[in-house]
């Protein structure tokens, strides 16, 4: 990934959010369990600005993203955008945001219909959400293909006749084609070779300067998180457990489980590869799909944390503010990084 672009910019006076979420949780009934998917979960995101939103699979990434585009129900929590109440809205009511909110998904194949081709499905999403002429509608794909490196031969082809990179390209110009004013892109290079993520990446970060655009960036992979982001949510077991400018949370981070993140990413260096993988935390396995109200009264990194203490397993930790700008849901890390050494923090480790 070294020919990536980094294009996280340095902080800039607050302004009001674009998208904000509040307290949200999601629970899902599965089997006569509730499965507790996104627990009380804070997250916003300014006009122009990135958040990338990283986890391991199953951490509630993609819930979260559902939600905001109105393809599951909250359970309890608010979204707000632009000011205004997300949730509950009706059908006609999501379809009047659509051009405002698009999103680019994780399966460039799955994502487009295979019997339509890019030129009717392109053009279909400025005649529905714009209602523009036929002449107006050849001027703006024309442009738009352009900037994601593509001629106008490709609106007569099918889907199958691309490979994945260029369908994610095409997937973003659909995206695009509209102007929204938030882009949800879920694991949008995850399933793409290397080369071509790079290759991706890249162009996400050009459009996402040239435009201003406002981005909500969801990946399992830290280091693609903190090429394309300005700040950065960790997510655990539903819960955000870090969040920050990007430089800090990936190269100084606070939490357990943050550190184990950027420990398992992989390094060019064989010699720095073996000592991170000896170091690297024991990852175990977290019981995310476990009684919800359990869960929301310890610390749900409890069962994998080397750092554990008594109070991990009998109070939910709170985000709080460092004075590197991140703020950490930590009982032990966050006391020390505030320079506080509570009496609980010294006696760290099992009873």
């Amino acid at each position: 990934m070294s020919d990536l672009i980094a294009t996280a910019t340095p902080a800039a006076p607050a302004a009001p959010p674009l998208i904000e979420v509040e307290n949200l949780s999601v629970v899902y009934r599965s089997k006569g369990r509730q499965v507790l998917a996104v627990d009380k979960a804070s997250l916003a995101i300014a006009r122009g600005r990135t958040l990338g939103l990283v986890g391991e699979s199953g951490s509630g990434k993609s819930t979260i993203a559902s939600v905001i585009l109105g393809l599951v129900p909250a359970t309890s929590g608010s979204v707000t955008f632009d000011g205004a109440p997300l949730v509950r809205k009706t059908r006609a009511q999501r379809a009047a945001l659509a051009r405002r909110i698009q999103a680019v998904f994780q399966d460039p194949f799955g994502s487009m219909n295979p019997t339509r081709k890019i030129g009717e499905t392109l053009g279909e999403m400025l005649r529905y959400n714009l209602q523009v002429s036929a002449a107006e509608v050849a001027v703006r794909l024309e442009s738009i293909l352009a900037e994601v490196g593509m001629g106008t031969e490709v609106l007569d082809r099918f889907p199958s006749q691309f490979s994945g990179g260029q369908l994610q390209r095409l997937a973003i110009a659909r995206a695009l084609v509209v102007e929204p004013e938030l882009i949800v892109c879920d694991e949008a290079v995850s399933s793409l070779d290397l080369s071509v993520q790079a290759q991706v990446i890249n162009l996400l970060a050009r459009l996402t300067k040239a435009r201003g655009l406002t981005n909500l960036f969801i990946s399992h992979d830290l280091s693609v998180v903190t090429y394309l982001s300005d700040e950065i949510a960790v997510l655990f077991a539903g819960q955000v457990v870090e969040r920050g400018p990007a430089a800090q949370v990936a190269y100084h981070p606070t939490h357990p489980y943050t550190q184990a993140l950027v420990l398992a990413a992989p390094v060019p260096d064989v010699q720095a590869q073996a000592e991170r993988r000896a170091s690297r935390l024991d990852r175990g396995h977290a019981d995310q799909a476990g009684d919800a109200h359990a869960l929301r009264q310890s610390c749900p990194f409890a069962s994998r944390c080397p750092f554990i203490i008594d109070i991990c397993r009998s109070e939910r930790p709170h985000l709080v503010a460092l004075p590197s700008g991140a703020r950490v849901a930590c009982h032990v890390n966050a006391p020390m990084a505030m320079g506080v050494m509570t009496e609980a923090s010294e006696e760290t480790g099992d009873e």
